[in-house]
């Protein structure tokens, strides 16, 4: 142990410190002795050669000033900038009068001459910056002024008129509101009408927003609002004579709605001022001569698309008029920024003349000073080589304490590396401990603790390792029994799916019997009624059978009486009337059996028509349940039809299950790889702690008592030692 182990590491280098401080300030008083006697003589030879570089100082400085307010100038076109660049040219001027004055009378006249020039280029360049100040001036130094001011009136006009013909939307509107139109009158389709009056409720709106003509605007509402009373009657149901007067009128309306709006549409006109506006801003922003013809080439097409037009004839020449206006403006100010672009590179270049004339000078006034220094030189030579000498002395004793300290500190440190070099190779069964009371005595102290926890930190991984490895195995299994259960569930879903779309197609087989059905329904309802209208008649009929019969049972009876007068005549006549008699008994005999014909087919009428009678009420009977029986029908048909949509979304939702079925077998076999990729870095964890070199219960060898020196002094460093 060495006298140095004794002290803190901050002790050691102080002290070295401030022995090494105590000589170099020796050896800087001999530094300030020579300082002293040198500057008193620089402060005699060199005043002029300060006097112009102060000079120069201030004309580069008095530039920059200029530059700055012309700059100003020109970002806030503000005239309260040029009297500053003309103050600063002044002072430029009156600097570089001073510079000649003073080479003159140091007979250095290349320096005056180049002060003369450097005054020419100040005033040169102060009489283009009053150009260019014009140039703006003429431009506008506000939006309203000049021909900025001219410009922008010539474009905010344009603007204004523009949306009175950007109707493009409203042209849209109307051309649907004709399609629905033509789509009902050629189908018949409440959608349509439905449609209809929703593109006529739009277009109405779209023209309330309009900016077009007053004039335009009234007749489009006007002949819309007959356009839409007529479609209106049409579609409540009209006759076919009517509908076509009304039809006939609508058209006309729509016709002149189209007209009126053809004489305010100028088609895009919109997109054309914006690119021309567009294309403006680009060369307002980049000043590029392609915005230039980009611009112009915008604005040609303006023009032709409201030539092009159908707008009113005054409209069109004021546009026309404004355009060429806008035109002139633009041009004009495309002239004044060239103008302004050419001066500001004739202001440029006098600048850009006069600062290498500025360095030229200062560079000639250094060399003059350079000469006039050397012999200052020699007689501070003397005291600077004593001061090196002073110094070297210092040097060396800082070099041998330093030596000394280093080597206090080292010896620890190695010991340190030694240590941390066995315990990267895996070795943990090491005894550290140092009797020094400084910071490296403390650090290795503290290595040694180190090492004993982390040989109790190496044993509790090597047990985790092992439990991790367990429990990897036994998620495994659990993940494979997982998945052979999700891919049976995904099986049973496929089944199920099947017999979905087996029923499915069953429902949609009965959905089409049911509306067969329900038309044979209907059908026999219409025919029940016509027969109850046939039967109807026949009863009609039997009813005037039986009216002829009873008249005929009437002539039977009639007969048969007349038989009867016979007879008694002819018995009157005896043999006379012999024959007469049979006569009138086969006539009375044809009348009697007349009689009864007719009396059998008055009472087979009136059964007939008793039949006939309750056939029609049965009929009547008949045809309201037909009725019904097609409403059942129907309504089986809407059920079969909401069966077959139910079913359809059953169908849906298992396919989704058996997805999420087949995405639960992914998870799961995902789960088991991840558990064997768990098991393999395990045992890669495993193995890296094999790497630490211990005894066969799992702990590192270390001798006890110097292990608990270790942990002792450790402890008792609370870090306020080395104060």
């Amino acid at each position: 142990m060495s006298l140095l182990d004794n002290f803190k590491i901050k002790t050691k280098f102080l002290g070295n410190i401030i022995i090494v401080l105590s000589l170099c300030a020796s050896a800087l008083g001999m530094y300030q002795f020579a300082l002293t006697r040198s500057g008193n003589g620089y402060t005699d030879v060199l005043s002029k050669e300060v006097y112009i570089s102060q000079q120069v100082q201030k004309a580069e400085i008095a530039m920059l000033e200029a530059r700055r307010a012309e700059k100003d100038f020109m970002l806030r076109k503000d005239m309260k900038y040029p009297p500053r660049v003309e103050k600063s040219v002044a002072e430029i001027v009156a600097a570089m009068d001073s510079v000649s004055r003073v080479g003159h009378n140091t007979g250095v006249d290349e320096i005056a001459n180049l002060a003369s020039e450097i005054k020419n280029y100040a005033l040169q360049y102060s009489k283009i910056f009053k150009e260019v100040v014009q140039s703006y001036v003429a431009k506008g130094l506000t939006p309203e002024e000049g021909v900025q001011g001219k410009f922008r009136s010539a474009a905010h006009m344009i603007m204004s008129r523009v949306p009175e013909f950007a109707v493009d939307d409203l042209y849209l509107e109307w051309l649907q509101m004709r399609r629905y139109e033509k789509d009902f009158m050629r189908t018949g389709a409440a959608k349509y009408r439905t449609r209809f009056f929703a593109a006529v409720n739009a277009y109405k709106e779209g023209l309330k927003n309009s900016e077009c003509a007053k004039s335009a605007k009234e007749i489009q509402l006007k002949e819309l609002k007959t356009y839409t009373q007529a479609m209106k009657r049409i579609m409540q149901g009209v006759p076919a004579d009517v509908q076509t007067s009304l039809y006939l009128q609508a058209r006309t309306s729509a016709g002149n709605m189209e007209k009126a709006l053809i004489s305010v549409f100028v088609p895009q006109v919109q997109s054309l001022i914006l690119s021309v506006r567009r294309h403006e801003k680009d060369y307002l922003l980049r000043g590029s001569d392609k915005y230039v013809k980009k611009t112009l080439s915008s604005l040609e097409n303006l023009k032709v698309a409201f030539a092009d037009s159908s707008i009113l004839e005054e409209d069109r020449l004021e546009i026309e008029k404004g355009i060429e206006s806008y035109r002139a403006a633009f041009m004009s100010l495309v002239d004044e920024n060239n103008r302004i672009a050419e001066q500001n590179n004739a202001m440029r270049d006098a600048v850009h003349a006069i600062e290498p004339e500025l360095i030229k000078i200062r560079d000639m006034a250094a060399e003059s000073m350079g000469q006039r220094t050397v012999a200052l030189e020699a007689e501070s030579g003397f005291f600077s080589k004593t001061a090196i000498g002073i110094g070297g002395a210092a040097l060396f004793i800082g070099i041998v304490i330093s030596l000394l300290v280093t080597n206090s500190i080292a010896r620890p440190l190695r010991t340190a590396e030694s240590t941390v070099m066995k315990m990267a190779d895996g070795d943990l069964n090491q005894n550290v401990q140092s009797s020094s009371r400084d910071e490296t005595g403390i650090m290795l102290n503290a290595m040694g603790n180190m090492i004993y926890k982390l040989r109790d930190v190496v044993t509790g991984v090597n047990s985790a390792v092992s439990n991790i490895a367990a429990g990897s195995e036994e998620l495994a299994a659990t993940a494979e029994a997982m998945s052979q259960g999700s891919s049976e569930q995904a099986a049973s879903v496929e089944e199920l799916s099947a017999s979905i779309n087996s029923v499915t197609r069953s429902i949609e087989k009965n959905v089409h019997n049911s509306r067969a059905t329900s038309e044979i329904a209907s059908k026999a309802a219409a025919k029940a009624d016509e027969s109850g209208q046939v039967v109807s008649g026949a009863v009609g009929a039997m009813k005037d059978i039986a009216e002829r019969i009873t008249i005929i049972e009437d002539i039977a009876r009639q007969t048969n009486l007349l038989a009867l007068n016979a007879a008694i005549e002819a018995a009157r006549a005896g043999e006379h009337g012999k024959g007469f008699a049979v006569v009138a008994a086969e006539v009375r005999k044809l009348a009697e059996r007349s009689g009864v014909a007719a009396g059998e087919i008055s009472e087979l009428s009136t059964s007939t028509l008793n039949v006939a009678d309750r056939a029609i009420q049965m009929l009547n009977e008949l045809v309201p349940e037909i009725g019904k029986t097609s409403d059942l029908v129907e309504e089986i048909n809407a059920t079969c039809a909401e069966q077959d949509e139910t079913i359809k979304q059953i169908g849906a939702a298992v396919s989704q299950v058996e997805v999420a079925t087949q995405t639960s077998a992914s998870a799961a076999e995902e789960v088991s790889a991840t558990s064997q990729e768990l098991a393999g870095q395990a045992e890669s964890l495993r193995r890296m702690m094999g790497y630490f070199r211990c005894d066969s219960e799992g702990h590192c060898e270390v001798d006890d008592l110097n292990e608990t020196k270790a942990l002792a002094s450790a402890d008792d460093y609370d870090g306020m030692d080395r104060f």
